[in-house]
């Protein structure tokens, strides 16, 4: 059976279950997004939309592992359904591409679940940005090098977001983005580590109000609490 192995961890016996009803949608199909989107369908995921409109480089297949040669300059969200549906025939992919603020609420139309697994800061900044205001929990994933940062909200209950907080609140609403290198192994332990936070998620943990921290060179990790900016122009109190 499918999923026997997964069944055999404690809280995760019926997860596959559970995961065929829910739909999730995410941003990013590349290093991070490609290789947690096949876990995720791998673990019984049957619903997801995906965004992205950028095109496959050869400069992307070192670390983007849904990809190939003969993907070269195709859309990636098309090609990441086309493995996706290799991997399980029931999955149902819609692509879709940049998200912005005037498409968020179709981008994430019945959606239990939001994944911002992009590689720019801007795009970050939106998703907490349109989730605070949709109401839609947000698992955010991102790597800079041999940094990785995972953090997750439950801005579906306005209690969490008034102790947590949003994106905005640590990172800063002028954050600055940073073009740094990667590696494959980076970038796909980040891709695994936010499979597996969702996958805890839909299996009834309380995943949200923490801030882990991955030094993927030394392998440590630092979780931190998470804590709303009163002054925070999305979330705070003069917003």
């Amino acid at each position: 059976m499918r999923y026997a192995r997964q069944r055999l961890i404690p809280g995760f016996e019926n997860l596959d279950e559970i995961l065929k009803t829910k739909r999730v949608a995410v941003i990013g199909s590349g290093g991070i997004g490609g290789l947690c989107l096949y876990m995720l369908t791998g673990a019984g995921l049957l619903h997801l939309t995906v965004a992205d409109d950028d095109t496959i480089e050869d400069s992307n297949l070192h670390r983007q592992v849904l990809f190939c040669q003969e993907d070269l300059g195709k859309s990636k969200s098309e090609c990441c359904k086309r493995e996706l549906e290799k991997l399980d025939g029931r999955v149902e992919v819609r692509c879709f591409g940049r998200v912005t603020s005037e498409n968020f609420e179709d981008f994430s139309k019945n959606a239990d679940l939001v994944m911002d697994l992009s590689d720019n800061v801007a795009t970050r900044q939106l998703a907490s940005a349109m989730c605070f205001k949709f109401k839609k929990d947000l698992i955010h994933c991102s790597v800079a090098a041999s940094s990785g940062m995972l953090c997750a909200f439950r801005f579906s209950d306005p209690e969490y977001t008034k102790r947590f907080g949003c994106y905005a609140c640590f990172a800063g609403a002028d954050a600055k983005p940073a073009f740094r290198g990667i590696t494959g192994p980076w970038a796909g332990t980040m891709a695994c580590a936010a499979a597996s936070l969702a996958m805890d998620h839909f299996a009834g943990k309380d995943i949200f109000g923490k801030l882990w921290l991955y030094d993927l060179e030394t392998r440590n990790i630092r979780t931190l609490n998470l804590k709303r900016d009163v002054h925070c122009t999305v979330c705070g109190d003069h917003k």
